[in-house]
């Protein structure tokens, strides 16, 4: 699992080629677009049923994967995007592990609270 680690330093660094995970992988995320050669790295690494996650939180903010935030103090206390950020974070780690340590159905990924939107992408996009 990788929460918002796509930066030059990461594990999918976009001026190298990377690698595709080989086990099952969750990536979470705020960007809602993956560079191509990332993208490509996660279609080509997936089998149908058992590849690659991404779940993008487009509300969110990097620092806010993290709980940091919500100690901040804020002049609109109601927005409370960190909350949420975190909330998701945590309930799709808990699926994630579910899913692939416990064997859980992948319908658990459809289970986690989420109080903000989330899109959630299985690799591969293109293979049955």
């Amino acid at each position: 699992m990788n929460i918002d680690g796509q930066q030059r330093s990461g594990p999918f660094p976009i001026d190298a080629a990377p690698a595709g995970p080989a086990k099952p992988f969750l990536f979470l995320t705020k960007e809602t677009e993956l560079h191509p050669r990332i993208l490509a790295a996660f279609e080509a690494s997936g089998r149908a049923g058992d590849g690659s996650y991404r779940a993008t939180v487009p509300a969110a903010s990097h620092q806010q994967f993290a709980d940091g935030p919500m100690f901040e103090p804020t002049l609109n206390p109601l927005r409370g995007t960190a909350r949420k950020v975190v909330t998701v974070t945590g309930g799709f780690a808990l699926a994630f592990f579910d899913l692939t340590l416990r064997g859980a159905p992948r319908s658990v990924l459809g289970d986690v609270p989420a109080p903000t939107d989330v899109l959630v992408a299985v690799h591969p996009l293109t293979r049955g």
